[in-house]
């Protein structure tokens, strides 16, 4: 910015000079010292070529010769790969030992929980309440209930602004998932993600990087920060259903959260998963996506430290199988897929499909799905 103050000041300069030079007049001589002068000036600030011409980016080093990066991605094989041949078995033995990853440990029976406003919105009932997390924290949350129940949703929100954008208070790209679902006869509950929404501290999604980082010290990760939290949403969910009929949803990090609780908990009966797809395997390189947004640092909250010494990112969906399963992406998404359409067989009880449509949460496709 000041070298762009004192180019403008010797334009000015220069500008004068010529005036006074057409114009005759004694003091041009003292206008050309001035412009000579702050072209000095300027020169000893900054280089122009250093603004004037964009700077090349270094080539990409060859790390080839990396030994522990080789020797790291070499590692990154599970102990315990899949095996389609006992997969009820491989099943079993990777979530005992995911749940001692995330040490999410038992849910009490008992959740205390805080009734709040309620209003009418067209069809649905929508109930704010707060209940509490297995550390004391107060996770607030919306309840639609319809005019009927086909069964028992819990939506989980992604990156923005959290349970108001599921609950239908703000416009984003989760449509208002959650009071949509309720008004096609679903009851639904939106449990608030810590670091997000009413759970950010007026710091906006940002604040979800702390905690990540936090967890990340502390050994742990922010899924299993928040994993404990979405096990008591959906021990009060059931609570306030009257049917037996369990869903988890979500779109992005919801959808990625979703597949989690639908991994680890078995008794989950369906999962609709949009807006992801997850990476596969150790990651060689970087790959970054046609979105802009994408060329940052990482957020912290999809890392699971030591993850891939147990299994790789497909395997999360073969932990949900045989249940049913929607797996919906826009045909517009700019984030990288992976390469789950090649390992995941189609047809059946998966729907692994692409909609007209962005990184967005496909609310026609999931009703769809879940009423057939």
């Amino acid at each position: 910015m000041a070298e762009l103050v004192v180019l403008a000041l010797l334009a000015v300069a220069v500008l004068a000079y010529l005036v006074l030079a057409w114009r005759g007049s004694r003091a041009q001589v003292p206008a050309a010292l001035a412009a000579i002068g702050l072209g000095v000036l300027w020169g000893s600030a900054a280089d122009p070529h250093e603004w004037l011409v964009p700077r090349d980016e270094p080539p990409p080093f060859d790390a080839g010769g990396d030994l522990w990066r080789r020797t790291a991605l070499k590692n990154q094989t599970p102990s315990d790969p899949y095996s389609g041949e006992e997969i009820e078995a491989w099943q079993e033995r990777r979530r005992v030992r995911l749940r001692e990853v995330f040490q999410t440990g038992p849910i009490p029976s008992e959740i205390p929980i805080e009734l709040g406003q309620t209003e009418q919105v067209g069809s649905v009932q929508r109930q704010f309440l707060t209940m509490r997390s297995t550390d004391g924290t107060n996770i607030p949350a919306y309840l639609l209930r319809g005019s009927e129940e086909k069964g028992a949703i819990l939506l989980i929100p992604g990156h923005g602004v959290g349970i108001r954008g599921t609950a239908g208070l703000i416009d984003d790209y989760q449509h208002a998932a959650a009071l949509r679902l309720a008004e096609a006869g679903y009851l639904v509950l939106t449990p608030e993600l810590r670091g997000f929404g009413l759970l950010s501290g007026g710091h906006g999604p940002i604040a979800h990087r702390a905690i990540a980082f936090n967890a990340w010290a502390e050994g742990s990760s922010y899924k299993a920060v928040v994993l404990r939290d979405l096990f008591v949403a959906l021990r009060v969910l059931r609570s306030k259903s009257e049917s037996d009929r369990t869903i988890v949803a979500g779109a992005s990090l919801g959808g990625e959260l979703a597949t989690l609780v639908g991994a680890l908990d078995p008794s989950i009966d369906e999962v609709c998963v949009h807006a992801y797809g997850g990476s596969v395997g150790p990651q060689g390189g970087a790959t970054l996506g046609r979105n802009p947004q994408h060329h940052q640092l990482p957020h912290g909250c999809h890392t699971i430290p030591g993850v891939n010494r147990i299994m790789w990112h497909e395997d999360w969906f073969r932990l949900i199988a045989p249940r049913p399963l929607q797996i919906v992406r826009g045909d517009q998404e700019s984030t990288d897929p992976g390469v789950l359409a090649v390992l995941l067989p189609r047809g059946g009880r998966l729907e692994l499909r692409v909609a007209a449509g962005d990184h967005e949460f496909f609310v026609a496709e999931a009703i769809a799905f879940l009423d057939r």
